[in-house]
């Protein structure tokens, strides 16, 4: 018996997958996970192949988040929003978010149904049109990674 369980244990161990985040800084206060790069699947669940999401976390320089501060009348260390872009109309969106204090606790969070959301064009030469370039073609996003992390060991 203490056999069967220990194998079961260890089958179960070795088969459930792990999520985690990887951070690439793709300016002075973002960061993408280039792990959650992915094809976007609407609210009936239907994959858009033409659209990719991905999150993307933005620490507070002190001025980013001065308004909501304001209104919730409590500090913002740092938020992440899952944002999809839809590379062949060159848009995107921000579909929903989390804002966090410096504990890493809920400020507050907001998810937005499909048909609410309001597209918006990637400027060109703006910092939209950068993100959507790493994201188009993340091969980029992972060498800035490789070089990154190497950078962190030396």
């Amino acid at each position: 018996m203490k056999k069967i369980c220990f194998f079961l244990i260890t089958f179960l161990m070795l088969n459930l997958q792990s999520y985690a985040t990887t951070w690439v800084q793709v300016g002075d206060y973002e960061y993408i996970d280039k792990d959650s790069i992915v094809y976007y699947t609407n609210d009936h669940g239907e994959i858009q192949f033409n659209k990719k999401k991905f999150w993307l976390k933005a620490i507070n320089d002190d001025e980013m988040y001065k308004d909501i501060e304001k209104l919730l009348n409590k500090k913002v260390s740092y938020c992440i929003n899952q944002w999809i872009i839809d590379t062949t109309k060159k848009t995107y969106v921000i579909k929903s978010g989390t804002l966090y204090d410096e504990k890493g606790n809920v400020v507050s969070s907001y998810s937005i149904k499909d048909y609410e959301l309001n597209w918006n064009p990637i400027v060109p030469g703006s910092k939209g049109e950068y993100w959507f370039e790493l994201v188009k073609k993340p091969r980029y996003l992972k060498k800035m990674y490789k070089i990154q992390s190497t950078k962190q060991y030396k």
